[in-house]
């Protein structure tokens, strides 16, 4: 499965301790490792992370995304620096919310990196702006939490004629 990104004019942004939380995605173990959730449960977990910071863009109100972040995200980010690391995407045009109604698109397999964490990397192909997104989520109680985020709107390319 991929995962969607939407591009927007110029806007690029990064978190790198976010954590949203979804039961939905239970991180479990076999043989004592860590596992890549299945392919509904991964786009469970990024549309999660997506919506959520969407809403708190919105409305510009991080409480919530801190508060479903992991604790290290917790930690290293309060309401109002998440404010400034969103700021551009918050003042920009693009809106997340259309997000929902795509499968998200992975543009390589999702993997558990060396430190534990789940990477999902991949696109919603949105028009005309492409959402990017790279999220990283960390095992918190059997719950897979976002740990980073960084979505990236791209416009759309046309294909060349000829």
């Amino acid at each position: 499965m991929n995962i969607l990104r939407i591009a927007a004019v110029g806007v690029s942004l990064a978190l790198a301790v976010t954590s949203v939380a979804t039961s939905l995605g239970a991180a479990t173990r076999e043989n004592g490792s860590l596992t890549v959730p299945s392919a509904y449960h991964m786009a469970m977990l990024v549309h999660s992370a997506v919506a959520a910071l969407d809403q708190a863009n919105r409305t510009g109100n991080y409480q919530v995304l801190r508060s479903l972040a992991a604790p290290a995200f917790q930690r290293a980010n309060n309401p109002e620096r998440l404010a400034q690391i969103f700021a551009r995407l918050r003042d920009s045009p693009v809106r997340l919310a259309p997000t929902i109604l795509y499968d998200p698109l992975l543009k390589k397999p999702a993997w558990i990196d060396p430190e534990g964490h789940l990477r999902l990397i991949g696109y919603f192909p949105t028009t005309p702006m492409r959402i990017h997104f790279d999220l990283r989520f960390a095992p918190v109680e059997e719950e897979w939490r976002l740990f980073g985020i960084s979505i990236r709107p791209r416009p759309v390319r046309q294909a060349r004629a000829g």
